[in-house]
């Protein structure tokens, strides 16, 4: 091999390396964002998901062609495992949460991923997106049917307005669901944000004081985890 051959050799090799860099580049960043998932639960196993949030999935009878609002959705990981138990196609998801960094466009596919591995089928329901703030939920007024609030009551300073601004999104005859972990006893605090637990009779004042009407309620014991009790509320 010449001189010039062995040149133009390394040439070729040079302008091949930059050709791929961008591509290797791309790949490294698709890595690192593939890594750091998505917020909430990261199950594997159908059977164990069915098993664990049965009961909660038969309280919200969820029905074909149902819009459901759910506030502090997080990556939107609860519609994911209802969804890889559920084969409900029609049922849009409009996900609510002041969190951009659990809930944002490419947690909510990575999400949407796994539970589509977990479902064996992929999962091609509607989801929206919508970045709320502590003033607005930032929803349109009087247009929803269903609002899901998980967990979350417990952990707002200002409750009462938490429950009007779910109240100026719902239609009249719209319905809410709260899930919350009942106190064993007075001021309990909850294990996660250590704010205190609310009780169902608190809980019942404040929707009725907001023109809301009890409907029922649902009570789950856990051996394990703490209990569970979720309510729904029609607004008036």
């Amino acid at each position: 091999m010449t001189l010039m051959s062995s040149q133009k050799n390394n040439l070729w090799k040079y302008l091949l390396i930059l050709l791929m860099l961008p591509l290797s580049l791309q790949a490294q960043k698709k890595s690192k964002i593939d890594k750091q998932g998505f917020c909430g639960w990261q199950m594997n196993d159908k059977g164990k998901i069915s098993s664990y949030f049965r009961a909660q999935f038969d309280f919200l009878n969820v029905q074909e062609g149902d819009t459901i609002v759910d506030i502090r959705a997080q990556s939107g990981t609860l519609e994911g495992c209802f969804l890889s138990v559920n084969d409900l196609k029609t049922v849009s998801f409009i996900l609510v949460d002041i969190d951009s960094g659990c809930l944002n466009q490419q947690k909510l596919k990575n999400m949407i991923a796994h539970y589509s591995k977990v479902k064996g089928d992929s999962i091609q329901n509607r989801f929206q997106i919508v970045q709320n703030t502590p003033d607005s939920l930032w929803l349109p007024l009087n247009n929803y049917r269903e609002v899901w609030l998980f967990n979350t009551l417990h952990e707002i300073p200002d409750q009462q307005k938490m429950i009007r601004d779910i109240s100026s999104v719902l239609k009249p005859g719209g319905e809410v669901v709260i899930l919350e972990n009942p106190p064993e006893h007075e001021v309990q605090l909850h294990g996660g944000c250590h704010k205190p637990l609310l009780s169902f009779e608190k809980i019942n004042r404040m929707f009725a004081s907001n023109g809301f009407w009890f409907v029922d309620k649902k009570e789950i014991i856990r051996k394990r985890n703490s209990d569970i009790l979720m309510a729904r509320y029609i607004k008036e």
